[in-house]
């Protein structure tokens, strides 16, 4: 360093360079100097942090007042009586709602509006939170879809027979989607729940001297040592949730009733029929001129009802309905044929006598069905086997009375590409056919109920929904009979048994042995994916977020 200058420097400033209290004084100054201007750095940094703090905590306050206003336009959709079309303000919007700490939010619902969110009623709900003088803002878009029962591999509201005995899941069973029960579950040995199980009790009854239950706090607790086993989804902590609440099965009134306008009877004759074209035994197509613009009506008891094509493989969808349009003691039976073509979207109907001779002229109409046929009665024997082609298309089949299966019921496209769906390499990509069967009554195999192949083993390909009470085997206490293989799920008021076992050694004694497999196409979220499940099967009044996203 030049001392010289710097003597200068304070020669030239005034300042006595050879004064010991002058050069203390230098000192100082330059001491409080640099103090100062690091102060006014410290200063500077913490109000700089203490304003980054309040604005994450704008931002933050922002994020979650969209997220409660989110779930305030889901609970709102969730209370209506059907999935709405319209949105009334301030859900269309059109104001801004007041939130928490003198935040706002502003939540647009938007009712489905491509093919593919209508075919899906999926729901679009965008939701932006406003918090802080800055006025931070957070964007949620949040989709959302109807629940359908289809979303359940199993459904019951009683978990006993119709005798008041206790049914158990056992050992050997496989429940591999998400089950729900409002009445308490009854476990044997170790049964395997793969998707999550949820039931309105608060404990699960094991045969064995176990416990699974709420503690004090609402946590669950158990002592099974093959619990991990039994309960084996991991959406949630346990794979199982306790005193979850009821959900409610649909009423009668969903089903028929032409007074209820989301009633699947409403539905199948559409908005064009007049009371003359349903008042004797008949098959109706609803339509407007020549048009189609509902589904397939039939009044009174079908007698048998077959699922098919006119052509293997690949042929249109061909369904044949026989009933008796007579009486009891003198029968008169006529058998109506519709042919679907949805490539070209048409329909033919045709209407022979018990012998194949035509008594009606086909009929074509433009259009086809909306892929709901409602029975006004029993369906005494519905097949759809190997050598009629089986459900070709989307279908649900609701039925005032019982609806009893007589055979196979299978799907054509796992006809065609020789699909086993109990493999696991099985391609559902490959099958584009679903089928729902509704009955305010019971769904049930019928006594001597045979397969494809004349053998004591059936296969169902369908989502089952009995709402009068189950679905059962008819002779499951006496008959030894093969194995029922369903490809679907159920859903029912009272768990129905297909078949007895022996306790203390597990071995069936009657009826049939169990092969499930829940149809996982129905559980599918992906909203750009035409959804699977059956034309207009029943919802349970709540919806699903199928996806989440934040829009910066």
């Amino acid at each position: 360093m030049q001392f010289g200058n710097l003597n200068n420097l304070f020669k030239g400033i005034g300042l006595p360079v050879n004064n010991q209290k002058g050069m203390a004084l230098i000192a100082t100054l330059i001491f409080v100097f640099v103090i100062s201007t690091m102060g006014i750095a410290l200063l500077t940094m913490t109000g700089n942090e203490t304003k980054l703090s309040v604005l994450q905590k704008n931002s933050t306050d922002a994020f979650y007042l969209a997220d409660s206003g989110t779930e305030r336009a889901i609970s709102w959709m969730e209370k209506q009586g059907a999935p709405p079309s319209s949105i009334p303000p301030p859900l269309d919007g059109s104001a801004d709602i007041e939130g928490m700490g003198g935040g706002y939010y502003n939540v647009t619902i938007s009712p489905p509006s491509s093919g593919t969110e209508v075919f899906n009623k999926i729901y679009t709900i965008t939701c932006i939170g406003h918090a802080g003088y800055s006025n931070s803002r957070r964007t949620i878009e949040t989709k959302i879809r109807v629940q359908s029962f289809a979303g359940f591999a199993y459904f019951s509201d009683e978990e006993k027979d119709q005798y008041g005995s206790t049914i158990w899941f056992r050992t050997g069973d496989v429940i591999d989607g998400k089950l729900h029960t409002n009445d308490l579950i009854h476990v044997s040995g170790t049964p395997h729940f793969l998707g999550e199980v949820s039931t309105h009790e608060d404990e699960i009854d094991y045969m064995e001297n176990y416990y699974t239950r709420l503690d004090g706090n609402g946590e669950i607790e158990h002592n099974h040592p093959n619990f991990d086993e039994i309960f084996q989804s991991d959406e949630t902590t346990y794979g199982l949730t306790l005193a979850a609440g009821t959900i409610d099965l649909p009423q009668n009134r969903e089903i028929s009733g032409t007074e209820y306008a989301r009633s699947l009877e409403n539905i199948s004759l559409g908005p064009s029929y007049s009371s003359a074209d349903v008042s004797t035994k008949n098959v109706y197509i609803p339509r407007s001129g020549n048009n189609v613009n509902g589904g397939i009506y039939i009044n009174g008891d079908v007698e048998e009802l077959i699922l098919g094509t006119d052509a293997e493989p690949g042929g249109n969808s061909k369904i044949s309905i026989k009933q008796n349009i007579g009486t009891y003691s003198s029968p008169n039976y006529v058998i109506t044929e519709i042919i679907t073509d949805e490539v070209f979207r048409s329909t033919q109907v045709t209407k022979y006598d018990i012998i194949g001779n035509v008594i009606e002229d086909p009929i074509n109409y433009n259009g086809i069905s909306n892929g709901v046929l409602y029975v006004g009665g029993e369906v005494k024997d519905l097949q759809g086997d190997d050598s009629d082609g089986g459900l070709q298309g989307k279908l649900t089949i609701a039925a005032s009375g019982d609806i009893t299966i007589g055979g196979d019921i299978l799907y054509s496209d796992r006809i065609d590409n020789d699909i086993d769906f109990s493999s696991e390499d099985a391609d559902l990509s490959l099958v584009n056919d679903s089928l729902g069967l509704v009955s305010e009554g019971d769904i049930i195999v019928e006594r001597n109920a045979k397969g494809s192949d004349g053998s004591d083993d059936i296969e169902i390909d369908a989502i089952l929904m009995a709402i009068g009470t189950s679905f059962t085997y008819e002779d499951y206490t006496d008959l030894m009979k093969g194995t029922l293989k369903i490809f679907g799920a159920f859903i029912q008021e009272r768990r129905g048994p297909v078949g007895t076992f022996n306790s203390s050694s597990g071995y069936k004694v009657s009826g049939f042995t169990k092969d499930y497999h829940y149809d996982q196409r129905m559980a599918s979220t992906d909203p750009d994916i035409p959804s699977m499940i059956p034309p207009y099967f029943p919802t349970t009044g709540n919806y699903d977020k199928i996806s989440w996203r934040e829009i910066n």
